[in-house]
């Protein structure tokens, strides 16, 4: 039942139905044990990923909270809860979160994923709403030359 719920919060998403989406990810979390760490951290960043399309930032920021707590080095959880809390003028720690996105992205020696690119923008976002950031080092890719 629970990956049925999840599935339809999916086909809503899709259909840009973020309301339903994100109640279908509430119905589904809830028929989902506690134990299922891995199932649990993924809903709850779809669900925050609705949730941010309807700009309900501080249920974002809650399921993100959620999530990284128990896996504090999730991409995508930093940066739904980033740009929740950019979303919420509070640029300091949007622009902390940002940093973190890219940092863990340049580790892996790639180019930017689209995860990225929102976390570069957010945090370029956040030193042009709060100039104090703007001193703020945007992180670079240290990977060498081909």
């Amino acid at each position: 039942k629970a990956t049925d719920l999840k599935a339809e919060g999916d086909a809503n998403f899709k259909k840009g139905m973020f309301e339903v989406a994100a109640q279908k990810y509430t119905e589904a979390l809830a028929e989902l044990p506690q134990s299922a760490v891995e199932a649990r951290a993924t809903w709850l960043n779809d669900r925050a990923a609705a949730l941010l399309q309807f700009r309900d930032y501080e249920s974002v920021i809650r399921d993100c909270t959620d999530v990284l707590e128990a896996q504090p080095e999730n991409a995508k959880a930093l940066t739904h809860r980033g740009l929740a809390l950019e979303h919420t003028e509070r640029f300091a720690r949007a622009a902390e979160h940002m940093r973190a996105v890219l940092s863990l992205e340049y580790s892996s020696g790639g180019s930017l994923s689209s995860l990225g690119k929102q976390a570069k923008d957010s945090l370029i976002r956040c030193q042009l709403s709060d100039p104090s950031l703007a001193k703020i080092p945007i992180p670079v890719c240290n990977a060498p030359p081909n």
